[in-house]
């Protein structure tokens, strides 16, 4: 709270917070993930969104306005295989998100989620590998599989996402919602 207290000093009084720690979590059957693998993705994915937005609620109560956007994945609304902490993490992500909007709508707070698709970047290299691994599969049969998978045949760049949190913060008549940035992967 002091770290807070310091920013909003320096800075002014914050409009808009976007949660964005996440971890890949383990890429394995369930059975093989220990309880520590399965702790610390559901601690860094789903309470690090809670935590951070637990910490700005009552200033942008007082103040009755502002917005919470937090960084889901569109692995919180269709399964992938091995990795079963990350999605149940994404998952309450948008749980929170769409109960956290009924409970400070009437506050003037505004809260969303943003849903990436492929990122490309050195975390989707990861991904890849892991899954091409746990499946038993080249690694150029993964990456082709996500490619195919969008209408645009690309992953997403970070500043797509980036893109997508601007305009929810600055979204006057927009909460509870789950906005994806898939290149067309996912379309609900």
């Amino acid at each position: 709270m002091a770290a807070l207290a310091a920013a909003a000093e320096d800075l002014g009084p914050v409009h808009a917070v976007v949660a964005n720690a996440g971890v890949a979590g383990p890429t394995a059957p369930l059975h093989e993930i220990t309880l520590e693998q399965w702790r610390d993705t559901i601690a860094t994915d789903l309470d690090g969104v809670f935590l951070t937005f637990r910490a700005f609620v009552p200033g942008l109560i007082a103040r009755r306005s502002g917005s919470l956007i937090a960084i889901s994945s569109m692995t919180g609304k269709r399964p992938l295989h091995g990795r079963t902490p990350y999605a149940a993490a994404k998952m309450g992500v948008i749980g929170l998100v769409r109960t956290l909007a009924t409970e400070l709508g009437p506050y003037g707070v505004r809260v969303n989620a943003v849903s990436p698709g492929y990122v490309a970047g050195p975390r989707m290299d990861m991904v890849v590998r892991k899954q091409a691994e746990v499946r038993g599969i080249p690694e150029e049969q993964v990456r082709a599989e996500v490619s195919s998978g969008s209408p645009l045949g690309q992953m997403v760049s970070a500043q797509d996402v980036a893109a997508a949190c601007v305009y929810l913060a600055s979204a006057p008549a927009i909460t509870g919602e789950d906005l994806n940035v898939t290149a067309g992967v996912v379309m609900y």
